[in-house]
């Protein structure tokens, strides 16, 4: 069975990238490459930034200007907040990461910094609390990322390496090892989900990043794809009085991604260009699609904008040391400088929210970004502008966040529902 699914896989062939926000120590934290994945020799002709197997369905999408994305939109509305104000000691989150939600609408959130999981039922009441700090079993050094998988709650803790599984009730199955620090989790079924996580290689100090179907037992039985890590954003670093000062600049770079949906649908993407491949969740192309896309220049008032954060300012020999991308990526990488934001993002009816990158100039509110609205078959439902937002859950009509609140500056669970014009 096993070398069956391996050859449903594909690898992402990509320049060499360095990593954005991961924490391993390669020292620490070196893991054998295992499952291999087996790339297609007979490929789609193209320059694409993911291989394309020969006889998958190609989409060529129109290209949208940036006049007519203006005037169209796709609203969010707020009708639940979780957090202080709500007066529950119980909503105060510490450095939470991750959030899930079941199919009843009860939230779970990844609270990392307090070494648990914080259950609400869907009108923001507060139900269980789920783990404790320590090393034993059901207990978290750190719950950074939760996913809903069936009936069962699994949370990651890249401290520990490991996995914890519960029932949605609060009862604890099982913990399990994994081969590194898993970042990312997206549910693809009731019993498996798609995790993406760091591989380093024995002996070399070296990573790549892996995507893989894991079982609810901990098995790793098909490695959809490995991807060399993304290069971090141009940076200025200065020592300040003993401290080291980062200004990260908002230029994009490269940030390939993935993301998939409970109903077994799997999109990637990666490098500069406007590419989807998206696949079944055995590792099956279903289709490609490309679009045209004018890929911006680097602006120096972007460049300047960032910089006038920093006191004091940046001298002009430390920014002329600084290496600079000519163009910006096709897709969005978030709006805010040293944000990873998500360039593909799936809503509660199964819709693909992809995310171009769009000059300042062409936004009339700095809190709009651009999206492209596909159909699980690849087929363009709505072009605009939507208010920013990185989902980390989606049911029905809604999405769910996790976000600063202005007033007291700690973080609160937002849920939107989302007005689609389409």
């Amino acid at each position: 069975m096993r070398s069956a699914l391996v050859r449903c896989a594909l690898v992402l062939c990509l320049v060499p990238l360095a990593c954005i926000g991961e924490t391993s120590d390669p020292a620490h934290d070196e893991v054998d490459p295992g499952l291999p994945p087996v790339l297609g020799e007979d490929l789609e002709p193209g320059d694409w930034t993911v291989p394309v197997p020969r006889g998958t369905k190609i989409i060529d999408s129109a290209p949208v200007s940036n006049e007519s994305r203006s005037t169209r939109g796709v609203e969010l509305v707020k009708d639940l907040e979780i957090g202080e104000k709500n007066g529950d000691p119980q909503a105060l989150f510490y450095k939470a990461r991750d959030l899930a939600v079941d199919h009843r609408g009860w939230i779970y959130v990844a609270d990392m910094g307090n070494h648990r999981v914080q259950v609400f039922n869907s009108t923001g009441e507060y139900v269980r609390t789920i783990g404790r700090e320590g090393q034993g079993p059901a207990e978290f050094s750190a719950a950074l990322s939760v996913e809903i998988v069936g009936e069962h709650l699994v949370v990651s803790d890249p401290n520990l390496r490991r996995m914890n599984v519960w029932t949605l009730e609060g009862v604890h199955v099982r913990t399990y090892s994994v081969p590194s620090d898993i970042q990312y989790m997206f549910a693809v079924s009731d019993d498996a989900l798609v995790v993406r996580y760091s591989l380093w290689y024995q002996g070399l100090g070296s990573h790549d990043v892996a995507y893989a179907r894991f079982d609810l037992t901990g098995h790793e039985v098909l490695r959809y794809a490995i991807l060399a890590a993304p290069e971090a954003a141009p940076t200025i670093t200065r020592s300040s009085g003993g401290a080291v000062v980062r200004a990260v600049l908002p230029v994009g770079t490269p940030l390939p991604w993935a993301t998939a949906s409970p109903r077994g649908h799997m999109y990637m993407t990666a490098g500069d260009e406007y590419q989807v491949l998206a696949l079944t969740d055995l590792g099956e192309p279903r289709w490609a699609l490309r679009a045209e896309s004018a890929r911006q220049p680097v602006e120096p008032s972007e460049i300047k904008l960032a910089l006038e954060l920093y006191r004091p300012p940046f001298t002009d020999a430390e920014i002329a040391g600084v290496t600079w991308p000519e163009l910006q990526p096709a897709l969005s990488r978030g709006r805010m400088p040293g944000e990873p934001g998500h360039s593909l993002q799936i809503d509660g009816h199964g819709h693909l929210y992809v995310f171009p990158y769009i000059s300042a100039p062409w936004v009339s509110d700095d809190r709009m970004r651009p999206v492209d609205v596909y159909s699980e078959d690849g087929d363009l439902l709505f072009f605009g502008l939507m208010p920013t937002c990185n989902w980390m859950a989606a049911l029905g009509d809604h999405v769910y966040a996790l976000e600063n609140d202005v007033e007291t500056d700690n973080q609160v669970v937002v849920r939107y529902r989302l007005v689609e014009p389409f």
